[in-house]
């Protein structure tokens, strides 16, 4: 074989493995907050246990709403609905700050890899105020990407919201349990709401290139292996 012949193969290999690193999404349970669903006899909202999620707080006014049906001074919370499904979680704050969700993932952080957290935040078409929100990936219970901000965009509408990391090599939640916890950290009397969320996983390019170097080093070793043989060389 000759180095134009490894270099295509390596190439070939390369565009191999760019293909398989693609994007993961990992598993969220509820993602959008469907379950329990909200009734009519609970005035379409359900501050109960939320599948999947734990509470922060034991906020009262912290659960699961249905976007449209749900009426605030005769206003639907959002009269176009939720960006996934049809209900969204909610925070009105009563009491001291944080409150929210949490929910803990079975899939680990890892070293070289790029995570992508990415939560739709709305902005309510009542007169209600928006308060501040916090959107974080946790790693071993501790954030290692997060974003906060206040929903101050079109009211009656939602807006992703993202927090990533490209995680190091000496990181030191490495191999621990990945989680989300979704939280309002502003005032009382002032709203959060959260729906769609998303957590995607993909190595970096960087990590590929380190197995084709390597695959080539082994090509390179292996032809003059050959060529020792063919001329006798032991």
């Amino acid at each position: 074989m000759n180095a134009k012949q490894t270099i295509v193969i390596g190439t070939a290999l390369a565009v191999v493995l760019a293909g398989s690193a693609q994007a993961a999404l990992l598993t969220v349970a509820n993602p959008s907050f469907e379950q329990p669903v909200a009734t009519s006899g609970g005035s379409w909202v359900d501050t109960g246990v939320i599948s999947g999620w734990g509470k922060l707080s034991a906020e009262p006014w912290a659960g699961v709403a249905h976007c449209q049906n749900r009426l605030t001074a005769g206003t639907p919370l959002y009269a176009s609905g939720g960006p996934a499904g049809n209900q969204c979680a909610f925070v009105y704050l009563t009491t001291s700050p944080p409150a929210g969700f949490v929910q803990s993932l079975t899939d680990v952080l890892t070293a070289d890899w790029t995570y992508t957290l990415t939560v739709a935040v709305g902005r309510r078409g009542t007169a209600e105020t928006a308060g501040q929100y916090k959107i974080e990936l946790l790693a071993g219970g501790n954030p290692v990407a997060q974003a906060t901000g206040v929903a101050t965009w079109t009211t009656d509408s939602w807006q992703d919201v993202v927090a990533n990391i490209t995680v190091p090599g000496g990181h030191a939640e490495i191999n621990n349990a990945l989680g989300v916890r979704l939280s309002h950290i502003g005032s009382g009397s002032t709203y959060a709401d959260f729906d769609n969320v998303r957590l995607d996983a993909v190595p970096e390019p960087g990590g590929v290139l380190l197995v084709v170097a390597g695959a080539a080093s082994l090509i390179r070793r292996r032809r003059r292996r050959r060529a020792w043989h063919q001329a006798g060389v032991r």
